[in-house]
């Protein structure tokens, strides 16, 4: 009975090891196509190459028109870069896109941002987007690899990091000009 339930565990575990094995997959880096990510410290001030330190990079994935989720840096869990070098390159291997199947044509979104631990809470950030074919593992290497290498096709204008700028929602605009018409219709008469 143990050797039942024993051979069936491990017929789980392979199960789902070849399950997360069937995923798309990238390369988890930018001097393929040697585009650095930029840096800009505020409107204005010149453009320059990312600092290597405090700066973080994500890539987002997903199904082409779906959502994305955090690309996994290789087989572990974390999705975050952190430290590039000083001309703004990174590269950290393998990156898995969740939920997408390999080979299939992906959504993808490169971020970055300086100054926070997260993307949303940085003044300093940009982010990319694009489409592209992606890879799939060798099943047949010990241990498995990645079979393809499918380069991140960073467009050419590449990613800047820069200061956020909240651009109001049309309706907060229209109401501003509506407000700004009455005062000045009132003030003639």
């Amino acid at each position: 009975m143990n050797k039942t339930i024993a051979v069936l565990a491990s017929l789980a575990v392979m199960g789902s090891a070849a399950e997360c094995m069937a995923a798309a997959v990238v390369n988890l880096n930018n001097y393929d196509v040697n585009i650095p990510i930029m840096y800009q410290s505020a409107a204005g001030a010149a453009i320059v190459t990312a600092p290597a330190a405090g700066t973080y990079v994500q890539l987002l994935g997903g199904a082409a028109g779906g959502v994305q989720a955090p690309a996994t840096i290789g087989s572990t869990t974390d999705s975050i870069i952190n430290g590039i070098d000083d001309g703004g390159f990174f590269d950290k291997g393998v990156g898995v896109i969740p939920g997408l199947a390999d080979k299939a044509q992906a959504d993808l979104t490169l971020r970055a941002w300086v100054g926070a631990a997260t993307y949303d809470a940085a003044t300093l950030k940009g982010e990319v987007k694009w489409s592209q074919a992606t890879g799939g593992w060798n099943m047949t290497a010990v241990p498995a690899a990645p079979a393809d290498s499918i380069t991140l096709n960073i467009p050419a204008s590449g990613l800047l990091i820069g200061p956020s700028v909240t651009i109001p929602e049309p309706s907060t605009i229209a109401l501003g000009m509506l407000g700004a018409a009455a005062l000045l219709i009132r003030r003639r008469k």
